[in-house]
């Protein structure tokens, strides 16, 4: 029988015995030494894991980052898209070219300029900065 010593509210050991000693308990699939006893016959893991809907929500936050322009143009600024966007200010900025079509969140092909992708790109790292404290904030609370 896998049994467990806590000691000071920490469990301390594991071990097993074909009979449980009497200050010993009945160790739970999964705990193990330096899970913390909540007194009621459960124990809670010293280093849990984020939970699913932060996780979740973190990704569907960063999924769903886009730059809306003052003239009504509303480009994605993902993580993903990123490389793209240094790969269109470098193009620009080594073609000397004034703008370039540019695929937009709702599908449309806009002209944007190196300075509107500049623009795009640090808000859309500035927004995921926001959502990635968000994460941390709720994960280690």
């Amino acid at each position: 029988m896998k049994c467990l010593k806590v000691e000071n509210g920490v469990v301390a050991n594991v071990a097993i015995f074909e009979k449980r000693p009497k200050e010993w308990l009945a160790a739970p699939d999964g705990v193990g030494v330096g899970w913390v006893d909540n007194g009621d016959g459960t124990f809670g893991d010293p280093n849990p894991a984020p939970s699913p809907t932060a996780k979740e929500a973190r990704d569907v936050a960063l999924a769903q980052l886009v730059h809306d322009f003052s003239d009504g143009r509303v480009i994605q600024t993902r993580p993903q898209d990123e490389r793209n966007i240094r790969n269109a200010i470098e193009y620009l900025e080594v073609t000397q070219a004034g703008s370039m079509n540019w695929i937009m969140a709702d599908n449309s092909i806009q002209a944007v300029s190196a300075a509107d992708l500049l623009a795009a790109l640090t808000a859309g790292r500035a927004a995921a900065v926001v959502i990635w404290n968000e994460y941390m904030a709720e994960v280690s609370a």
